[in-house]
């Protein structure tokens, strides 16, 4: 059975990854935004109300990482739903 369609968030440092998992995920139907910054990602996500947010725990050259960013989004009452997914190229 298909999934009902989301409004997701990707927030990766690296550009093509961003675009790639947002592609993927409109395949499937779903609405997408990405960003590269985890500052920028808050903005964003106030106000595209994200049912789900997909979040590169390391972001490189931005101000917070991913780890603050997911903090700063429970801490916000607007984004109180939104589903947070870690994801990260680390080994």
């Amino acid at each position: 059975m298909p999934a009902e369609p989301c409004r997701i968030l990707i927030v990766d440092d690296h550009p093509d990854t961003a675009e790639s998992l947002a592609l993927l995920c409109q395949l499937d139907g779903h609405e997408t935004q990405s960003v590269t910054r985890g500052d920028e990602a808050l903005e964003v996500a106030r106000d595209f109300r994200p049912d789900i947010l997909v979040v590169d725990l390391v972001l490189r050259g931005s101000k917070i990482d991913g780890f603050e960013l997911a903090r700063l989004v429970r801490e916000d009452a607007a984004l109180g739903d939104v589903s947070l997914v870690a994801s990260t190229g680390l080994t």
